[in-house]
């Protein structure tokens, strides 16, 4: 239509003269969108350009002009209209990827003047002009009344701009009287990521007098939900795969084919461009997310939710397909979207994109705890891919040392190999690798006190007889079998003899390490350890006691392989607690304790000497928040002669820590070491 300009004009026209007022406001308004706009003017730009399908997008800096140009579909009357009108656009949100229609008010930032050149419409935007054509002379805006294209004859613009109409582009943006400092800055921060999540857009050309970019886009459809997608610039080629859903998707970066994982940094929320939001997880993602006027921040409303909604959809549909059709697949990927920040915490950090992201991930994948299972810190990969294989065959194994990857597992409630498991495989007489052996030796001589009660250990076919055989060892001691030296010999590198040979080999039959001992306690409260209602332990936090310990074996309680986690509880079982080790779980605590219904969690700190500093981790100290008077911390201190254990009850509430920059971890260098001191008896 020939005559857009003139029907826009006379109503624009027609409206100001009306209500002059309108014009003060709208200048306003256009004031906060140029300065909340900063530094975006080539992105709406471009944006704008991909929404028009244009596959060539061109930035011509001169000293005095700048043009941008692209080949896409020419101005219809609407999209002239919401041009001019501000949030006037004809874009549907979700169907594309501006919808406000006043991204390119933000202009008045960086020109003066602009002109438009698109098809048949030629059009000039000037403040001199429209305030000449009404009659006034009060602040209007630069973008609201179209005039007739108000560029010079023979002019250096008008043959350039002959030039970019020749080499096929369809519209043309002409800036003058322009800030050269802030079209400087945009040049400069112009980056290939910003083609990222772009439908049509493959070459972008950016030309100043100096300097001359050049980006282009290969997008290699893979399915019909992913692609590929190669970004070049001069200095770097990115590749991605994309997953796509509805209205959403999913970049990964990929070097030569292989999901690698981004930065922190690197990993943002796109809306359509990028944010500065970061996803929490090491991928980029993109949506219609509701945005600030700046478009940097998310705002989480409704409409951002029902993107996260839709982008953990896209994900389970993933998962659950890489787990039909390929588990190797199905780790790679769960590697690179493990999130990169504390999600033991999650629930107590301040709502941002990214928890409420991770958060309703976690719903999305519970489903993984049926269909994989860890392999445990302390056993081989090889011996529990037999015991799955057999005992668990509906489950695959996930096996790897990067903690952050087995905490994302485990948020999942992905669970790890059982020692039942373990236990079951061998009680049917199958049998397991030496190192498997050694591996399950080892585990029950740090956790004898936990298993000796529910497992018949000397029962378990996990030692390595001369002649070759795998045997138990009630069978060792009842038949004139002896141990394999090469066995022995492993075996002795990675745990005590001594204690292996209490633990399985005495002829009595009994399956214990822990020393028979006798108890005298004196107390300088002058109370009987009876008159404390249920705990010793809790009672005696600010007394001092004295515990005669005589040992009746030869192995004694303070052998230097004994852990202080071990020891302490030791100690409690012999009090009558039902103890249970949980150190290796990573849960905030290394023992759990109940007596008469009343459960305590313990942390142990083993200190060199009394007034060290002890550190908590992050996780240790949100556990003790949570469990107040319930959480004690035992510091510890061994002497030649003696032992000495200080109980803190409460030590969120009772101790002052001071954050330290080494992994976020807590220290505390001020406490009361009041100690229950265990005196031995040789």
């Amino acid at each position: 239509m020939s005559n857009i300009l003139e029907l826009v004009r006379d109503e624009l026209l027609r409206e100001a003269k009306t209500s002059p007022a309108i014009l003060l406001e709208l200048a306003q308004l256009e004031k906060y969108i140029a300065e909340t706009y900063s530094s975006r003017v080539f992105v709406e730009l471009l944006q704008n350009a991909d929404d028009a399908k244009s596959k060539k997008f061109l930035v011509d800096v001169s000293d005095d002009y700048l043009i941008c140009a692209n080949d896409g579909d020419i101005f219809s009357y609407t999209n002239f209209y919401g041009l001019c009108r501000n949030a006037a656009s004809d874009k549907s949100r979700g169907s594309s990827i501006g919808y406000r229609g006043i991204g390119f008010k933000s202009i008045a930032e960086i020109a003066t003047e602009a002109h438009i050149i698109s098809g048949e419409t030629k059009a000039t935007f000037s403040k001199s002009l429209t305030r000449e054509v009404l009659g006034v002379s009060s602040n209007i805006p630069l973008i609201r009344i179209p005039h007739h294209l108000a560029i010079s004859k023979n002019s250096d613009i008008e043959n350039r701009v002959k030039d970019i109409l020749n080499s096929g582009y369809s519209t043309i943006f002409i800036f003058t009287g322009i800030n050269k400092d802030k079209i400087a800055n945009e040049f400069q921060l112009f980056d290939s990521d910003f083609l990222l999540f772009l439908n049509n857009i493959e070459n972008v050309s950016l030309e100043n007098i100096h300097t001359k970019k050049e980006y282009s886009c290969k997008r290699l459809p893979q399915s019909n939900t992913e692609y590929e997608s190669q970004i070049t610039s001069s200095n770097q080629t990115n590749n991605w795969r994309i997953f796509t859903g509805l209205n959403c998707s999913l970049a990964i970066s990929l070097i030569d084919k292989d999901l690698v994982s981004l930065k922190p940094e690197n990993a943002l929320a796109h809306a359509f461009l990028p944010t500065n939001e970061q996803t929490g997880m090491p991928v980029r993602v993109n949506a219609d997310f509701s945005t600030d006027p700046s478009r940097t921040r998310i705002a989480l409303d409704e409409t951002t939710y029902r993107c996260i909604y839709s982008l953990c959809d896209l994900i389970e549909q993933i998962c659950r397909s890489l787990l039909s059709t390929s588990i190797n697949k199905l780790y790679e990927f769960l590697k690179v979207i493990t999130p990169n920040f504390e999600i033991l915490t999650i629930k107590m950090q301040r709502k941002v994109f990214k928890t409420e992201f991770v958060l309703e991930l976690q719903k999305r994948l519970c489903f993984l705890e049926n269909h994989l299972i860890l392999v445990p810190a302390w056993f081989n990969e090889v011996d529990t891919n037999n015991i799955i294989s057999r005992k668990i065959r509906k489950k695959h194994i996930f096996t790897t040392d990067d903690n952050m990857i087995i905490n994302f597992l485990k948020f999942l409630n992905v669970k790890s190999l059982q020692f039942q498991d373990i236990f079951d495989y061998l009680d049917t007489e199958n049998h397991l690798s030496r190192t498997g052996n050694i591996e399950i030796i080892a585990f029950i001589l740090q956790n004898i006190i936990m298993l000796r009660d529910k497992y018949p250990i000397k029962k378990l076919p996990i030692l390595e007889s001369k002649n070759g055989q795998i045997i138990n060892a009630l069978e060792l001691t009842k038949t004139p079998h002896s141990l394999s030296e090469d066995f022995i010999i492993a075996l002795s590198s990675k745990i005590n003899i001594n204690e292996f040979n209490s633990v399985f080999l005495d002829i009595t039959g009994k399956v214990t390490v822990k020393s028979e001992l006798s108890i005298d306690v004196t107390n300088n409260s002058k109370q009987s350890i009876k008159e404390y209602p249920h705990d010793l332990i809790i009672s005696n936090a600010t007394t001092n006691s004295t515990i005669n310990v005589n040992l009746t074996q030869s192995n004694n309680l303070l052998s230097e392989w004994r852990s202080a986690e071990l020891y302490l509880l030791d100690i409690l079982s012999s009090r009558g607690y039902k103890v249970e080790d949980r150190s290796r779980q990573n849960l905030g605590y290394d023992l759990y304790a109940i007596k008469d219904n009343i459960e305590y969690f313990f942390e142990i700190k083993l200190l060199d000497s009394i007034g060290k500093p002890f550190i908590i981790t992050s996780n240790e100290e949100v556990v003790a928040r949570e469990y107040k008077d319930k959480y004690i911390i035992a510091l510890i201190v061994k002497k030649r002669e003696e032992v000495q254990v200080s109980f803190i009850q409460n030590p969120a509430e009772n101790l002052s820590f001071v954050r330290q920059c080494r992994q976020w971890v807590w220290e505390c260098s001020e406490y009361v070491f009041n100690p229950v001191i265990f005196k031995l008896d040789v």
